[in-house]
């Protein structure tokens, strides 16, 4: 089972509406970006589920295109995707299937001819929380998830093909987290999809192409939670790539430092003599060493607040409607509401209600905001955070 972290629950850092519709499908077109030989000239986009269901809405249109420039989840630019494709040259259509049977409802398919001709066909599904895979390259059902750094190897289905792969990372002293071979039957050609837990060497690049079965490898970047390049140190400095008892003592350390429950964190406050934020900050701490990577859990706590902060405000000041036209100003009028003590609850609840409104504005116009969870949820922490900090002076 997958071990979250706070950036998987406090993130994404995003452009609204919705984490599954918008930033989950940038992230399906940012992955067809990796897998391109060349700048993308025309794309052709086929949904399903609910993303046909939803598409402009939800700006899952939008989101695609701007994946496919390589336009972050958290950029502001992903608003503007259409006229900045237009301006770069970008070709562009959409057609929805809301019949097809589809294993997964956020579902989309490509087909992305590049600037040199080349066509690439690819499916991709938006797994929520902003997280995406690519489950299909040119008719072979792949896995690449985009958490690690992954390099995809076309290639003829022979033998020795995989360990001249796995030869040329180690030759590099790059670390393999998984591996999986796809292939539609033997003898045909084959996708080799690997983890890696640092980046590729340009070098071990060039040795596998240099294998006559190799077509040609890709390499699609790691996103860390927050929809950004993940950062921290290569983990060939921790406990992925060091000694066994390396890796043995930072599993027991954040064994020590983990909890399933608000009882067992209580436990840890006890057992580390420190508060709620230091006992979670010390399992942060612990699960990025067992990771092999740096801490960034305060500064990236730092900037989601910052974010929230934003979000939660700016509508106060000047109201942002939703695509739809459907709301814009409700926040200011709870405001104004309270001003003229026309409210119907306390200071703090009414506090609460016109920060979480006024988030909610931001991520219905594709503002910038933090998924906490979910898009769909994320006034909820920002509104509870600023109220106590504006009327309790927490």
């Amino acid at each position: 089972m997958e071990t979250l972290g706070f950036a998987d629950i406090v993130g994404p850092i995003m452009v609204g509406p919705s984490s599954s519709h918008t930033a989950g499908a940038l992230r399906i077109a940012r992955m067809a970006r990796s897998l391109l030989a060349a700048a993308p000239a025309r794309a052709e986009f086929t949904l399903y589920g609910s993303f046909a269901h939803t598409q402009s809405g939800h700006g899952t249109d939008k989101a695609l295109v701007a994946g496919l420039l390589g336009l972050a989840p958290d950029d502001l630019g992903v608003r503007d995707s259409f006229e900045r494709a237009h301006a770069a040259g970008l070709a562009f259509s959409f057609a929805c299937d809301r019949e097809a049977g589809v294993e997964h409802p956020n579902t989309v398919d490509a087909r992305i001819v590049d600037v040199e001709g080349g066509v690439l066909e690819v499916r991709g599904v938006s797994v929520g929380g902003g997280a995406a895979v690519v489950t299909r390259i040119d008719g072979i059902d792949v896995n690449v998830t985009g958490e690690h750094t992954s390099v995809v190897v076309r290639q003829r289905d022979e033998t020795g093909v995989l360990a001249h792969i796995a030869g040329c990372f180690s030759d590099c002293a790059v670390n393999i987290a998984t591996t999986r071979m796809y292939r539609t039957r033997r003898g045909s050609d084959a996708f080799t999809v690997m983890e890696l837990d640092g980046p590729v060497p340009a070098e071990a690049k060039a040795a596998i192409e240099r294998h006559p079965a190799v077509r040609d490898v890709r390499i699609v970047p790691a996103d860390g939670p927050a929809g950004q390049p993940a950062g921290g140190t290569d983990a060939r400095a921790g406990a992925a790539g060091g000694t066994a008892g390396a890796a043995e003592q930072a599993e027991e350390r954040f064994a020590a430092c983990d909890f399933a429950s608000g009882a067992e964190l209580l436990d840890r406050c006890a057992e580390q003599g420190t508060g709620l934020a230091g006992a979670f900050l010390a399992r942060e701490q612990a699960l990025a060493a067992l990771d092999g990577r740096t801490c960034d859990a305060l500064p990236y706590a730092d900037r989601a607040l910052a974010v929230m902060r934003a979000s939660a405000t700016e509508p106060l000041r000047e109201p942002a409607p939703s695509m739809g036209g459907l709301i814009g100003g409700e926040a200011r009028d709870v405001r104004r509401a309270r001003e003229r003590g026309f409210a119907a609850v306390d200071a703090l609840t009414g506090a609460a209600m016109e920060h979480a409104l006024a988030v909610l504005e931001t991520n219905a116009s594709m503002g910038r905001i933090v998924a906490a969870p979910t898009a769909g949820s994320a006034g909820v922490v920002p509104g509870v955070l600023l109220a106590l900090e504006q009327e309790r002076g927490l």
